[in-house]
């Protein structure tokens, strides 16, 4: 499944700040093995990381929506699941 590195309703939440191209491009999209959607990516990562975030920073700046992502990059190694998961017999 593909994970965008930054969620799409950013374009509703905070105008402006991003475009369409620029977070569905390649480099802002991971990949998020099947076995692992519904839990890490629609309930960790969106309902719980993303919802709190926004709740917290309803006018999150563009650097602080980049920053945030990174973190979730960084503590579920997201440029890198995908990847162990074909790795894994």
């Amino acid at each position: 499944m593909v994970h965008h590195r930054i969620p799409l309703d950013v374009l509703l939440r905070r105008p402006g700040l991003f475009t369409a191209e620029e977070l569905n491009a390649a480099t802002k999209l991971r990949g998020i093995p099947v076995r692992e959607h519904s839990h890490l990516h629609l309930s960790v990562i969106h309902r719980n990381l993303w919802d709190k975030f926004w709740t917290n920073n309803p006018h999150a700046t563009r650097e602080h929506i980049i920053a945030f992502a990174r973190s979730i990059d960084e503590q579920y190694d997201l440029q890198n699941l995908a990847y162990k998961a074909f790795l894994q017999p």
